[in-house]
């Protein structure tokens, strides 16, 4: 929705409007408003709230509604009610600051930036998610959550790893909830113990699949090896290294991984 762009009083509308209002001069001289047109025009260019103009011009704030309607809604401001310029203003306002906190989010957190540069060169694009409140989208975005080529990914940071096991390998420990709803992926961000990034795409379907029997309320606790394991075990249910890097899920017509 386009914002409103601001009119002044050279503008052949409000001139047009401005000639109305001398004409009825007369006939408003029993209304005890202390503000001239000049004044009213600005209140109403700045979006002012009706009682606020009402307090300055010591009318109500309804006769303040009937000479927006009469003098300036068709003439000057294409027919919108106060009401209507009002929830485009607090549309604008909300897309402007959840695109600055977009770009607050995506220039200063190091794993969303790298998340970032990754699906650049795969040609993706990336998308905030709108908090919202009562079913209505507002200001704030999800900072755990994001929108890459269209599909709605749960963003996993992971900042610490530790080493386990006889050979000392290297893991890292996750948390999946099998039942997220809205989501498609999971999106896993790994920093290794050397200061790398390493990035595991997981389907939310085969999270689903590996985990059929697991409550909904409960996340799975999954351990991620980022060395390549050195010797045989058990057979995991999620093979963590045919999701590593795969940004083929993410595309259009996703390829399921192959099992080895």
């Amino acid at each position: 929705m386009p914002g409103e762009k601001k009119l002044t009083l050279a503008h052949p509308r409000v001139q047009a409007a401005r000639e109305r209002w001398d004409q009825s001069a007369p006939f408003r001289k029993r209304t005890k408003n202390k503000l001239s047109f000049r004044r009213l025009f600005k209140c109403f260019n700045e979006m002012r709230p009706l009682e606020e103009i009402s307090l300055e011009a010591e009318i109500s704030a309804e006769r303040i509604r009937q000479l927006y309607n009469k003098y300036f809604r068709n003439l000057v401001f294409d027919g919108k009610s106060i009401r209507t310029r009002t929830t485009e203003r607090t549309f604008q306002k909300r897309l402007r600051r959840k695109q600055k906190a977009a770009r607050i989010l995506f220039a200063h957190d190091p794993f969303v930036k790298h998340v970032i540069a990754q699906t650049q060169t795969q040609g993706f694009t990336v998308k905030p998610i709108s908090y919202h409140h009562q079913g209505q989208p507002t200001s704030r975005i999800l900072k755990k959550s994001i929108v890459i080529n269209d599909r709605a990914c749960l963003l996993h940071k992971i900042g610490k790893t530790f080493r386990g096991g006889t050979r000392g390998q290297e893991y890292a420990r996750v948390n999946l909830a099998p039942d997220t709803t809205d989501i498609d992926a999971h999106v896993i961000v790994v920093r290794t113990l050397v200061g790398q990034y390493q990035v595991f795409i997981v389907p939310v379907q085969d999270v689903r699949n590996a985990y059929p029997k697991k409550s909904r309320d409960l996340d799975t606790r999954l351990y991620i090896p980022i060395t390549p394991p050195l010797h045989g075990g058990h057979k995991p249910r999620i093979h963590f290294k045919n999701y590593k890097e795969a940004w083929h899920l993410l595309s259009a017509s996703p390829k399921p991984p192959t099992e080895t």
